[in-house]
């Protein structure tokens, strides 16, 4: 009897588990996020972030 309320326990902790990362991932599939990281070849945002990396190298260790 011991064993079913063990084995009850930890199927209710799995399906909580998973409704948990299944409601997550829904909630951040509808956030707005980051729009010029979705543009389809968009580069521009690459580009900067890219060059303020390469001038923050040239300036070396603060």
């Amino acid at each position: 009897m011991e064993l079913i309320f063990w084995l009850g326990g930890f199927l209710a902790l799995l399906a909580g588990g998973t409704a948990w990362v299944t409601i997550r991932s829904r909630r951040s599939r509808s956030r707005a996020g980051d729009t010029d990281a979705t543009i389809t070849g968009e580069r521009s945002h690459s580009d900067a972030l890219a060059a303020a990396h390469t001038a923050g190298q040239a300036l070396g260790p603060q």
